[in-house]
């Protein structure tokens, strides 16, 4: 689907892409190696990621991975979720999502296909923030060739759809372009300002303030119809359908319009238009034709309140939703009536109040209103099929009476089909159903097909086999000891039965009666109760059982309370108690480096106890009362980040019985957990390091992060010291009792100032070239140059940071080049220390190459750089799709994130990503931002 979306020759956007797809087996570790393979491989500024994948942790590595393909040059685009839920937080929240919370890819939210008036709406399931780039269509059609068919097709909905459609427009956007060397960020802002702005509805949701309204568009704002181009019309035209305008009118200049397209008073005799090849009006006429229509419609133009009875409700909802008013509704807001020339010559009274507000409005009524009628309808129906007679238990596997006897499938079906509902049900069967309140309503809306639910067949055989089986039952059955064993089975469920809630019945009352309703063993005796008491299903013909008589009452008043209709704050007492229970530590405990190893022992005995496999976990979290009473969707998160921990934690548990598939699984995740902290790892020969792989590796080792990382490295890399203690595997962890640690202290210690202060003119430079095109997101450009320099805290041998973050592109070249020095600042960040200086610094390199690099760069708000270079190549897009990988998050700590050195020996050019940190940092978007980065630019002249 993917690919077909983004590429493919029947409906893909970009058809004559170059699609290459990257296998993966659904695992980090292999996300990870396929994103690798792309940048060893791809063809940076001509390549488009596609990644509808997405899970709920946040992992140094991937944060690491999409900047330095972004870096590259390399566009990614991922999908936002299909939670309906708002996943962009810090990296330090318990909600964090990738990939769309790391705020670097391109991130795709999804819309309805359908549209309302001039309007989309919000898929119900995408989610949404202020991470979400775009809105796409969600809702897609491709080809579909399972048995190798070439005519069949297949729809599918979901962000992950919505993604290649935006992939695609971005490989057209740089096809139609080869002069702009696009990357993420140039290509981000491209889509922004090509997109058409608060067209989409946000729907029954409170928090989409942030959101922003952007619906993806490639910049036309036209439709395209391969054979219709420059449709013209009137005497002079060359149109197949002799010069008439099939819809619209045809102006004076022979141009034909349709209203959609809002023809104003061209359309008008008056001004030209040729009625004999299209339709034409005046303006008087126009008014008329309208007067007309909104008198035809009067009907439509309703306002639909929950003020109204329900009967008042249900009639206007049926005109609402009649095919004629639809079809009004969607001429007035797509303009294909009359009256959208009309209304600009006159007001119509009742036709004004008409607008997409009141429309929704009432949509809303119709649609939500009645839904939970539609759920306890269905409920009622279905209550009814334990009156069909599907066995007379009377073949050879019910010989033996005394069984037969004692069989509660038998008892119940001989108290159902004697219970006075069914009966009822025999003599009449649409009565019966339509005597429930809410299949009244919904068979008002639309009437209910008894034959849809009811095959004529089963209610032929029941009343023919009726007499019969009843027979067949009075014989068998002694209704005393089925009297006597229903007493007996009462008070086995005696704490299951409720009182009625009143005014004085608090909240905790409520919740605690809440829980007792919703658990499994109560729940079923609400719901089906003459299965789990089969006795006293049977025994009701005979004796009159009070609780039981309560009992259908207890369970509507509850459902509402509890299920259908919970007040807030109990709503989210129960997604709070749910979301605790999900993160039961006996499945989803963490290891640690100080775990003994008869500690976990011990945890892996009660995980194995506790049969907490994935697939068992996820099944049986509903056992919770808390969770039985919410929706799926409210704990999305947590069940996929306990899915992991459980999966992890089976790896661990089971590489301790020696299984070799779960110690290569052990240690996936240790490499993991090393992609992560690659950069501090400064195991490299002294001797082969030159000038530049040292100033480079001296900003990793001094970068807060890696220090913390040397203090205490197994902290951040649990499974490594787990795989190492078992003899899994040897590493050599690089940290403060290595060797080459005392080197990097002595040389990048002694020479701190020296070598951030000539990184820092290095940054200051590149920056005024920067700074000539970019807009500066926080505080204008300075003319004087501003040179960022960083402190040596003796102490506690790290760095503090400055005032200002500088976000640029670095550009060391070997040819001559002289550059005056500007800085642009975008953010403002408190620290310990204050160090600015201001200088001018001449770089001339050495190498005399007459050879003129351009750069043009746009500063985002998020002091993210992104860079054009103007070259004359042809652009080759390229879509790669991964799937969802399923792992869990490494131990997270609130270090500063930091991008390390990656250096190349054999070049003159260097591309160096210094960040520093500090702990309190204020953005411009309220969010808490961590980082300074000064990227470099690798450039081979």
């Amino acid at each position: 689907m993917v690919s077909s979306m983004a590429g493919g020759t029947l409906y893909g956007v970009s058809k004559k892409a170059n699609i290459h797809m990257i296998g993966m087996d659904i695992t980090t570790l292999s996300a990870l190696r396929s994103l690798d393979y792309i940048l060893l491989h791809g063809k940076p500024h001509k390549t488009v990621i596609s990644m509808s994948v997405g899970q709920p942790a946040y992992f140094k590595a991937f944060d690491d991975k999409l900047t330095d393909l972004i870096n590259k040059g390399f566009i990614i685009v991922t999908g936002a979720g299909n939670d309906e839920s708002n996943y962009c937080v810090d990296k330090y929240s318990d909600h964090f999502y990738s990939f769309q919370g790391y705020r670097k890819a391109i991130v795709v939210g999804a819309i309805d296909t359908e549209l309302n008036g001039d309007e989309y709406t919000k898929s119900f399931y995408s989610n949404y923030g202020n991470c979400v780039d775009i809105f796409a269509p969600g809702l897609v059609t491709f080809p579909y060739n399972p048995y190798g068919s070439t005519t069949d097709v297949n729809m599918l909905q979901g962000t992950s759809c919505a993604t290649p459609i935006v992939a695609g427009i971005i490989a057209s956007i740089m096809s139609e372009h080869p002069e702009i060397e696009f990357n993420n960020e140039l290509m981000r802002k491209t889509l922004i300002e090509m997109s058409i702005k608060d067209k989409i509805l946000f729907p029954n949701l409170d928090d989409i303030k942030d959101t922003p309204n952007r619906f993806v568009n490639n910049g036309k704002r036209s439709i395209y119809y391969p054979n219709d181009v420059n449709i013209q019309c009137g005497k002079s035209s060359n149109n197949n359908n002799n010069g008439i305008c099939s819809e619209g009118c045809c102006t004076k200049d022979g141009e034909c319009i349709s209203f959609e397209n809002h023809p104003g008073d061209k359309c008008f005799i008056e001004n030209g238009c040729q009625s004999e090849f299209g339709y034409c009006t005046t303006k008087e006429k126009s008014i008329e034709e309208c007067e007309n229509e909104i008198k035809e419609n009067e009907e439509c133009l309703i306002e639909i309140s929950l003020d109204l009875t329900i009967d008042d409700i249900i009639t206007q909802c049926n005109t609402f939703n009649s095919q004629k008013c639809q079809i009004f509704y969607q001429n007035q807001f797509s303009n294909r009536s009359i009256c959208s020339i009309a209304k600009e010559f006159k007001q119509f009274k009742k036709y004004d109040d008409l607008n997409f507000n009141k429309y929704h409005n009432n949509k809303n009524i119709c649609k939500d209103q009645f839904n939970i009628d539609e759920i306890k309808c269905e409920k009622h129906i279905n209550s009814f099929d334990n009156c069909l007679i599907l066995s007379l238990y009377d073949d050879e596997d019910y010989t033996n009476i005394d069984e037969l006897k004692e069989n509660e499938f038998f008892i119940e079906a001989c108290g159902s089909i004697k219970s006075d509902k069914c009966k009822r049900f025999y003599k009449d069967i649409e009565k019966e159903i339509l005597s429930n309140p809410s299949c009244a309503i919904v068979n008002k809306i639309h009437p209910i097909d008894i034959q849809y639910h009811f095959d004529d067949i089963f209610i032929n055989r029941t009343l023919t086999y009726y007499d019969q089986f009843n027979s067949q039952c009075d014989n068998i059955i002694d209704s005393s000891v089925k009297i006597e064993n229903c007493n007996k089975q009462l008070e086995e469920y005696k704490d299951c039965f409720l009182d009625m809630p009143n005014n004085t019945t608090t909240d905790d009352e409520l919740i605690e009666n809440c829980y007792i309703f919703a658990n499994p063993k109560c729940y079923d005796l609400y719901f089906n109760y003459n299965i789990d008491l089969p006795n006293c299903h049977y025994a009701q013909q005979f004796q009159n059982f009070t609780l039981l008589n309560n009992l259908p009452e207890i369970t509507d008043t509850y459902m509402d309370i509890c299920k259908y209709n919970p007040p807030k704050n109990i709503k989210a007492k129960f997604i709070s108690d749910c979301r605790s229970y999900v993160k039961d530590e006996k499945c989803t405990f963490k290891y640690y480096p100080e775990m003994t190893d008869e500690e976990l022992s011990q945890k892996c005995e009660i995980y194995f106890e506790e049969d907490c496999s994935s697939l068992n976990y996820l099944v049986n979290y509903s056992s919770s009362p808390a969770c039985q009473l919410i929706e799926i969707k409210d704990i999305t998160y947590e069940l996929n980040a306990a899915r992991n921990d459980v999966d992890n934690n089976n790896n661990l548990c089971m590489s301790m019985k020696g299984s070799d598939s779960d110690i290569q699984e052990v240690n996936n995740l240790c490499d993991m957990e090393l992609e992560g902290y690659k950069n501090c790892n400064l195991n490299t020969n002294k001797e082969f390091i030159n000038e530049n792989d040292l100033k480079n590796n001296c900003i990793n080792f001094l970068n807060e992060e890696c220090q913390a990382y040397y203090e205490n490295p197994f902290k951040y890399i649990p499974y490594c010291h787990y795989a190492m203690k078992n003899n899994f595997r040897n590493i050599e962890i690089f940290d403060k009792s290595n060797e080459k640690y005392k080197y990097y202290e002595e040389i990048c210690l002694s020479n701190n100032s020296t070598i951030i202060s000539t990184t820092s003119s290095i940054i200051s430079t590149t920056s005024s070239i920067i700074s000539t095109d970019a807009t500066p997101t926080s505080s204008p450009t300075s003319t004087t140059k501003k040179t960022t320099t960083i402190k040596k805290t003796s102490t506690t041998k790290k760095e503090t940071t400055t005032k200002k973050t500088t976000s640029s592109k670095k550009e060391i070249t070997t040819k001559k080049t002289t550059s005056t020095k500007k800085v642009t600042s975008t953010k403002k960040v408190t620290s310990t220390k204050k160090t600015t200086t201001t200088k001018k610094t001449k770089t001339t390199s050495t190498k005399k190459t007459k050879t003129t690099s351009t750069k043009k760069t746009t500063t985002t708000k998020k002091t993210k750089t992104t860079s054009t270079k103007k070259t004359k190549t042809t652009s080759t897009k390229k879509t790669t799709t991964t799937k969802k990988t399923k792992t869990t998050s490494t131990k997270k700590t609130k270090t500063t994130s930091t991008k390390k050195t990656t250096t190349t020996k054999k070049t003159k050019t260097t591309t160096t990503k210094k960040t520093t940190s500090t702990k309190k940092t204020t953005s411009t978007k309220k969010t808490t931002s961590t980082k300074k980065t000064t990227s470099t630019k690798k450039n081979k002249n």
